[in-house]
């Protein structure tokens, strides 16, 4: 067996000479003042994708209990090079099976809502 190393980043790895693509990420939510830590790793993910370049559409999905504090439906904003959009329901502790359904759900509805800006891209 040999090893074979395959270079699949462009010699010149400027972000403003190269077309970059439009990726959909969904989190569990996003991370504010009052919650730093709330979908930290996935939107430190999507940070690192805009910085290279490319377009990121963030959806957030949040079912948390209604005792944190956030505001309740759907928002959208630009911030630090991604664009958010997130669902927030206070779902909280209703059973794995009820849970699960919310979620899948809500997730269709942020793709569906999200899936012209992904296309006209």
């Amino acid at each position: 067996m040999r090893n074979e190393t395959i270079n699949t980043v462009p010699a010149n790895n400027d972000a403003s000479e190269r077309e970059g693509l439009t990726i959909f990420m969904m989190g569990r939510g996003y991370p504010t003042k009052e919650y730093p830590l709330n979908g930290v790793f996935e939107y430190d993910q999507a940070k690192a994708l805009a910085k290279m370049g490319h377009k990121v559409v963030f959806g957030a999905l949040d079912l948390r209990s209604i005792k944190r504090k956030r505001e309740l439906g759907y928002e959208s904003f630009l911030q630090e090079g991604v664009q958010v959009e997130a669902l927030n329901l206070p779902v909280g502790n209703l059973g794995k099976g009820l849970t699960q359904s919310i979620r899948i759900q809500a997730f269709g509805r942020l793709y569906k809502k999200n899936g012209e800006k992904l296309w006209r891209a």
